[in-house]
């Protein structure tokens, strides 16, 4: 896994308000959970909402993952009180959300960032797609 955070936690080049990750496998998504709490308490987002855009991130990179077979890159961006989780994969197949079945053992995961986010949506590019989310934490 690429980082603009290094596994160690050492200070990033990049601006306060983003980072970025290239994960292609699921064994990454520890580290990757790890550095984004990491982030998320240097921009003082409450927890309760550094909770949400955790599993928002997990759910959309395992989705890329397991989906789209792809690598993926994943940016996330704090403006004020808003965060922006946005996944880019190399399918051009659409997000689908599975209907609700209280017996299936997979397939809520979008129903869950449907649940987390305030709003998310994708967008077609060349080659694939950006699933996105965006989480209003309530800090101007």
């Amino acid at each position: 896994m690429t980082s603009s955070t290094s596994i160690d936690h050492e200070p990033s080049r990049q601006s306060q308000s983003f980072r970025s990750w290239t994960v292609t496998s699921p064994a990454q998504l520890r580290v990757l959970r790890e550095q984004l709490r990491h982030a998320a308490g240097l921009w003082a987002i409450p927890d309760d909402c550094t909770d949400r855009i955790l599993m928002i991130v997990n759910e959309l990179t395992s989705n890329a993952i397991d989906h789209a077979r792809s690598t993926c890159a994943i940016t996330v961006r704090r403006s004020k009180a808003l965060v922006r989780v946005l996944v880019a994969d190399d399918s051009t197949l659409p997000p689908r959300v599975a209907p609700y079945d209280v017996h299936a053992a997979r397939g809520r995961g979008l129903q869950m960032v449907r649940a987390l986010a305030n709003r998310w949506g994708w967008t077609p590019r060349n080659g694939g797609k950006t699933v996105w989310a965006a989480v209003n934490c309530g800090r101007p």
